[in-house]
C-alpha cells in the first residue's frame, strides 16, 4: 500500500498557493482596471508612518464625486509593508494638506486609489502563490521518483 502522507502535506501548500495566486491575480486585474478610472481633486488629511508589522505609509484623503464627500485610505491597490525608506518616500509625496488626484471606481465611488495601475509590489502575491504551487509540486515529483527508484531496488 502506498504512503500518501507527504503528498497530503504538500497538497495543503498547493491549495494555499492557489488561493494566494488567485487573490493576487484579482488584485492585478483591479490594478489594471484602475488605469481607466476617472479622477477628481482631493486633499490629504492624515499622513503617518505605520510601523506595526513593518513599514507602510498610512494616509487618508478626502475627495468629492457628484458633490458627495468620500474619504479614501489607499495609495495603491495593494498595501505591502516594507523598508522604512519606501514608506518615507510615500509620506514625502503625500504630506498633510497636499492637493492630489484621486482615482475612483465608477461602480463604487468609495473605492479609490492615489496611484492607479500595477505597482511592482502588486506582483508579490501572484509570485508567492506560484512558488507555493511549483515548489510542492516539484517535491511531490521528486518523492514519487525516489519511491519508484526504491521500489525497483527492493524488487531486485
Amino acid at each position: 500500500m502506498r504512503r500518501l502522507g507527504p503528498f497530503r502535506f504538500l497538497a495543503i501548500f498547493v491549495v494555499i498557493g492557489a488561493g494566494v495566486l488567485l487573490w493576487g491575480v484579482y488584485v492585478l486585474i483591479r490594478s489594471v482596471e484602475s488605469n481607466a478610472w476617472p479622477s477628481v481633486d482631493g486633499v490629504i488629511k492624515t499622513s503617518e508612518l505605520d510601523s506595526q508589522d513593518g513599514y507602510a505609509a498610512e494616509v487618508t484623503y478626502d475627495y468629492k464625486v457628484n458633490e458627495e464627500l468620500f474619504t479614501g485610505n489607499r495609495i495603491r491597490m495593494m498595501k505591502l509593508y516594507g523598508p522604512c525608506d519606501n514608506a518615507q518616500e510615500d509620506l514625502l509625496r503625500y504630506p498633510v494638506g497636499a492637493h492630489i488626484r484621486v482615482f475612483y471606481s465608477p461602480a463604487d465611488f468609495s473605492d479609490a486609489v492615489l496611484e492607479p495601475g500595477i505597482h511592482p509590489s502588486g506582483w508579490f502575491l501572484p509570485l508567492l502563490g506560484g512558488l507555493f504551487i511549483v515548489g510542492p509540486l516539484l517535491m511531490m515529483f521528486a518523492i514519487a521518483k525516489f519511491n519508484k527508484i526504491i521500489a525497483s531496488l527492493d524488487a531486485r
